[in-house]
């Protein structure tokens, strides 16, 4: 029925206005609020009276940053769901290194029990050793490892709890 059809339409709406808000909070807290607002600045600057796209802003946001935030968030507003995450450790029983296994799998909404899919997001991460500082990496591919040295304590990753996976 076209009440049905409708209804599937307004859902589809209301969750990518959702993803999109939450993508949007994981680039700002990842970039930080400086590089942000200078963007927004540039950006308003350079487009205005313009049509512009997506990419105009990442493109914006990647100059300010240093950071390749076009090629970071392209996965993120292209494709449905998001990554579930797993993260393994192991400790070197010498050095006391940890090293993190961190492997995804997509996440959707839309996907079919039984089917695979292979594709994978451009993970910006950020984590903070119990005694140590923010860390922030980008991470490609659908399994990453990292070692760090004698964390001595906890390490918590999706530090400010902004990374739209889970």
């Amino acid at each position: 029925s076209s009440s049905s059809a409708a209804s599937d339409v307004y859902k589809r709406q209301i969750i990518s206005y959702a993803k999109g808000a939450s993508v949007l909070r994981m680039a700002i807290n990842f970039v930080g609020d400086e590089d942000l607002w200078n963007a927004m600045r540039i950006y308003v600057h350079r487009f205005k009276w313009k049509n512009v796209r997506s990419s105009d802003f990442w493109g914006v946001l990647s100059e300010v940053s240093k950071l390749n935030m076009a090629d970071i968030m392209d996965c993120w507003v292209k494709h449905s769901g998001h990554p579930l995450l797993s993260i393994t450790r192991s400790i070197d029983p010498h050095t006391r290194d940890v090293t993190f296994t961190i492997k995804q799998d997509k996440m959707s909404h839309n996907t079919e029990l039984g089917t695979e899919d292979n594709s994978s997001y451009v993970l910006p991460l950020i984590f903070k050793p119990q005694n140590g500082k923010v860390e922030k990496k980008v991470f490609y591919g659908t399994k990453n490892e990292i070692t760090i040295p004698n964390p001595n304590g906890w390490v918590k990753f999706n530090w400010g709890h902004s990374g739209f996976y889970r």
